[in-house]
């Protein structure tokens, strides 16, 4: 079980870490090419990092319930 939770875990800072900086550089990107970045683009993402994040979320949840009802 711990080490489900752990993976879990690793998931979401991995997450946090790597697409998050990515989103960074191809704003920064875009940024060059045009005056502002898309407000909709940052939108979106912020849509899919709170989706993605509560998933992960849910599914510690699920684990965390299956591990204490056995």
């Amino acid at each position: 079980m711990e080490s489900i939770k752990h993976t879990i875990d690793e998931l979401t800072q991995m997450f946090n870490a790597k697409i998050i900086q990515e989103f960074q550089k191809e704003l920064k990107r875009s940024t060059l090419t045009t005056s502002s970045p898309s407000t909709n683009d940052s939108n979106q993402f912020n849509s899919f990092r709170t989706f993605v994040l509560v998933a992960l979320e849910n599914l510690q949840r699920q684990v965390e319930y299956l591990f204490n009802n056995k």
